[in-house]
């Protein structure tokens, strides 16, 4: 992979202020927001530093008593395959990354300018996926050093309107705020742009993260975003039991024994649920894995302001 550390001068267009969201003023490896003064400096490795430097005050509407609708239920599912794919992979861009059954549900790119996010990128592993979809990458995290821009997923350093894709692969379950984040999302997203990312569920706490969601909760959050739901669905590919044992149980267990341990208590689960099933009680394998699974992977669309959104 080229070395894409010191890319933010090829986005300076689109990079704003977090705090007043106004454009900023270039000086060699800094950024400063004309409206006070504040500097944004380029780190040893490159990457540009839009980390917050004093707390900002954000206000959000939260509306209660109004439960899940039943077409944000219809969108629950159980991933497959995409048979007409809008991007053409090949097997190096997927390598280490997602798997090809998710990968088949990446947008294509609308036209060579068109900008992807990789939000919570940590090392720009999905840089070469991205690509490959035809998107310019531009990858922020919170800690990273090695991504491209340095910034907090509450209060992103991108104008409104200015990125098509937003791409953010498990980092969700490690903000402090989400329905924040699902602000910031919407905000710097173009009309009609995608989402596409996971939301951990049944995983062990690491020392970062924060919140782990249902497949509700899930829903509730891109609710609250005003996104048309293309699809929520568990991931078949990491288990609950798996991711348990892996970050909580037993850290840095050798792979061998790690399976030893889990696979014995998938495989009863699958089979008392299935005798379940033979009581008379429905049963399918997507309710089951909502039950078991890790996280679940969702494909959203941003509805332009006043649309009302497809059912």
């Amino acid at each position: 992979m080229p070395d894409s550390r010191v890319n933010w001068r090829d986005f300076q267009d689109i990079l704003v202020c977090p705090y007043s969201h106004e454009t900023l003023a270039f000086e060699g490896r800094a950024a400063i927001s004309p409206a006070d003064g504040t500097v944004f400096r380029e780190t040893r490795s490159g990457a540009l530093d839009f980390r917050l430097k004093r707390p900002k005050a954000v206000t959000t509407t939260l509306h209660v008593g109004t439960p899940a609708s039943d077409s944000e239920a219809g969108h629950f599912c159980l991933l497959t395959h995409n048979p007409a794919p809008e991007v053409a992979l090949s097997d190096p861009a997927t390598r280490n990354t997602l798997s090809r059954r998710e990968a088949s549900h990446l947008p294509k790119a609308s036209g060579p300018g068109a900008i992807a996010l990789d939000l919570g990128c940590d090392a720009m592993a999905f840089r070469p996926l991205i690509e490959a979809a035809g998107f310019r990458y531009v990858g922020i995290d919170i800690a990273n050093d090695e991504a491209m821009l340095l910034g907090d997923a509450h209060a992103l350093p991108f104008a409104d309107g200015s990125v098509e894709f937003v791409f953010a692969n498990a980092m969700l379950q490690y903000t402090q705020n989400p329905f924040v984040v699902m602000d910031e999302i919407r905000r710097v997203l173009k009309d009609d742009g995608v989402f596409m990312g996971t939301a951990a569920f049944l995983e062990g706490f690491d020392g970062n993260s924060f919140f782990f969601m249902t497949r509700n909760a899930v829903m509730s959050l891109l609710a609250h975003g005003r996104f048309e739901i293309e699809f929520v669905s568990p991931d078949p590919g990491w288990m609950g039991f798996s991711a348990i044992n892996n970050t909580s149980f037993f850290p840095g267990l050798p792979t061998r024994l790690h399976n030893l341990i889990w696979r014995p208590y998938e495989m009863l689960s699958l089979l008392w649920w299935q005798l379940v099933r033979l009581k008379g009680k429905p049963f399918s394998r997507a309710d089951w894995l909502a039950h078991t699974t890790a996280a679940f992977i969702f494909r959203v669309r941003k509805a332009p302001e006043g649309a009302t959104p497809a059912e």
